[in-house]
């Protein structure tokens, strides 16, 4: 079976992210949500996204169409304990939060505990979601990917290599 099928659907929504961002949250736990980012969010779903736990250790932020589609997804792949043990974190974790006048997100503390999140993020754009991590955390991930042999990598991905 495979696992990582949650929300790589090629953006439903219409929404492509792409490019890393370093941004601040705020003393409140918000983040401002760059400009090219809000724009790409599908017309009649600017103000609201909806936010989860990732299993590489980082949240997820989708679009609400594509997010729909995930839950959907969620819904078709049967009883399987560990469907439902990964359904239970993301969907679980799920929150839809608000995109304020000012650009803003407020990302729920539980969320930011569990991610690692304190002052210095960075915002992955992953094509149909975005990704949300510490920067820590990134700086790690970024290293051991880049640090994989070529020879490690499905063959299928000989094209950008």
């Amino acid at each position: 079976m495979q696992w990582d099928f949650v929300g790589n659907l090629g953006g439903v929504g219409g929404a492509m992210f792409r490019g890393l961002t370093k941004l601040n949250l705020d003393n409140k736990g918000r983040l401002v949500m760059p400009t090219k980012h809000r724009a790409a969010l599908p017309e009649g779903f600017e103000s609201r996204v909806m936010v989860t736990l990732d299993r590489a250790g980082c949240l997820a932020m989708y679009p609400i169409p594509e997010w729909k589609t995930v839950e959907a997804q969620f819904e078709r792949v049967g009883m399987d304990p560990r469907v439902i043990a990964l359904k239970r974190l993301v969907i679980g974790h799920a929150e839809e939060l608000d995109i304020d006048s000012a650009g803003r997100v407020l990302v729920p503390p539980v969320l930011r505990e569990i991610a690692k999140l304190d002052k210095t993020v960075m915002l992955v754009g992953q094509g149909n979601k975005l990704e949300l991590w510490s920067d820590s955390l990134w700086a790690e991930e970024r290293d051991r990917t880049l640090a994989l042999p070529v020879s490690e990598w499905p063959a299928d991905m000989n094209f950008i290599l």
